[in-house]
């Protein structure tokens, strides 16, 4: 029986959420299969066919099933509507007692705008119905057996439950950061922006905690494919520490390739770290901006000495990076002589983010 299916995603990462579902389908899906709003992509499947795509998922941040939609701009009319959802069948495949149940709340241009107000409706609404047999709480330290959402998107509520874990994006290989540490996901989301075919080298010269060359080697082996080489390198001797007891536990946990490699270096070495010459591949980083550096002029300087390794040394390569989005990024990004363009923008951590891609040509030399 076909059922609707909602995957979950940062604002503005939509369409290569897109490209990866049709990917992990094996031909199921096509585009004008899949919809898209506001943080989600949604299709109509088969629950067994959903569930063999979930672990193969690398942009998303969890799977959710619908389970009612409907118009709501008052809160009387959502209590009435919410409460004629059957509760206590849809949750009595739930283990007992004790079973974690998260409720979380989103709104975007519509009437009922408070999450808070709507999260404490819905939570009651379902222990009444469900003789308040589950722990209901929002503030579980724990990830929760079962994720249910209301997503209103200009007044159209929908109720949705988890399928897959609460979180897709933590995959249990990142226990030690860095400064600065970027999600999973969103670093699953540069690669596939980046255009990377999962076979060519893949550099990282600002890897921090090496989530971007871990991420790449997910990608590549989701793709089935077995890379040249995935490097990851950073000036703090710290973070390629926490970088290489990263990647020894994701080997271990996903049975990656050994072609990856983490070291201390900083961007100014890259030149003598990579040495074959004629072959050509991906720069996808996410260098400092913000906190991560003390003053604008240091940036300025970091960013025009990088471009100016990547003009002398890295003819036909491609660069894909995460910037701050606007001025900023364009200020920062055109140090490097390079033509960047904009591929999708976001946020990351409250902070207004753009990925961008540029080819580094004979001519910029």
């Amino acid at each position: 029986m076909s059922e609707l299916f909602n995957a979950i995603t940062f604002p503005g990462t939509e369409d290569i959420v897109c490209q990866e579902i049709i990917d992990v389908s094996a031909g199921l899906l096509s585009h004008n299969m899949l919809t898209t709003a506001k943080g989600q992509v949604s299709w109509q499947g088969n629950p067994a066919d959903v569930n063999k795509m979930i672990p193969s998922l690398l942009t998303v941040l969890r799977v959710m099933r619908v389970i009612s939609s409907f118009t709501a701009v008052s809160f009387p009319e959502f209590e009435r509507k919410t409460s004629q959802i059957p509760w206590a069948q849809i949750l009595s495949g739930l283990k007992e007692p004790g079973s974690g149940i998260k409720i979380r709340a989103r709104s975007f241009k519509s009437k009922l705008y408070h999450t808070s107000a709507i999260t404490e409706r819905l939570e009651r609404i379902i222990s009444t119905a469900t003789e308040r047999r589950f722990i209901l709480d929002n503030n579980l330290a724990e990830t929760p057996q079962t994720l249910i959402e209301a997503a209103f998107i200009q007044n159209q509520c929908t109720i949705s439950i988890s399928v897959s874990s609460a979180d897709l994006g933590r995959r249990g290989y990142r226990l030690e950061t860095a400064k600065a540490p970027l999600q999973e996901n969103l670093a699953a989301v540069m690669i596939r922006s980046s255009g990377w075919d999962g076979q060519s080298p893949c550099i990282d010269p600002f890897c921090g905690s090496g989530t971007i060359p871990i991420e790449a080697a997910l990608f590549s082996r989701q793709q089935g494919h077995l890379p040249t080489a995935i490097m990851g390198f950073d000036r703090d001797e710290g973070a390629c520490r926490a970088a290489q007891h990263n990647l020894d536990r994701a080997k271990s946990l996903f049975n990656l390739p050994g072609s990856i490699c983490i070291k201390h270096s900083p961007v100014s070495r890259l030149p003598e770290n990579w040495t074959e010459d004629g072959c050509t591949g991906h720069i996808i980083t996410n260098p400092p901006y913000g906190k991560r550096i003390q003053s604008r002029h240091d940036l300025r300087n970091l960013y025009a000495r990088f471009g100016s390794i990547l003009r002398n040394n890295f003819a036909g390569w491609t660069v894909t990076t995460l910037c701050p989005a606007g001025k900023d990024g364009e200020i920062l990004l055109g140090q490097t002589g390079l033509n960047f363009i904009t591929i999708c923008s976001f946020s990351n951590g409250g902070l207004p983010v753009s990925i961008r891609r540029a080819q580094v040509d004979a001519e910029a030399l």
